[in-house]
């Protein structure tokens, strides 16, 4: 699940694995002409209409375009638009553009969520995710050492 949270000056994507979040300026300013990477990259955002338009770039490159692992590097540009078809629907499409590694731009369109709406189905919330030491040192003895070692 992925919470949304709008402000004046940003909007919030708060997701439920690891409890990660991506911000979103839509205060006017500009992507920098070198941000610092990030795992979700520095966005910005604005309204064409009933389009959300979101352009992000400074992704870590450690982060993947697609399933398949296809790379990004710290340039690639990327282009969101998001619209509400209905009550409980949105679209996006999304727009890679990665002249370093793709010779034509990657698209996919019409992509498809559900919204869900706090208070109309209660028992759907955002899990509580955390990271305790001792459980993350117990997977990694019994189960990421022995999956390295070679046999």
């Amino acid at each position: 699940p992925t919470e949304i949270v709008q402000t004046r000056d940003e909007t919030l994507l708060l997701f439920d694995w690891f409890d990660a979040r991506s911000a979103i300026w839509t205060d006017g300013r500009k992507i920098p002409a070198d941000p610092e990477p990030r795992f979700y990259g520095y966005s910005v955002g604005h309204w064409e209409g009933n389009e959300f338009v979101v352009e992000s770039t400074g992704l870590d490159e450690r982060q993947w375009l697609d399933e398949d692992a296809h790379p990004l590097t710290p340039t690639s540009l990327v282009e969101e638009r998001f619209r509400r078809v209905d009550h409980d629907t949105i679209k996006w499409d999304i727009k890679v553009t990665d002249p370093k590694l793709y010779t034509h731009p990657w698209e996919q369109k019409d992509l498809t969520a559900t919204l869900v709406t706090h208070g109309l189905q209660p028992d759907v919330e955002m899990r509580e995710d955390v990271c305790i030491p001792s459980v993350e040192a117990h997977y990694k003895e019994t189960v990421r050492e022995p999956a390295g070692e070679k046999h």
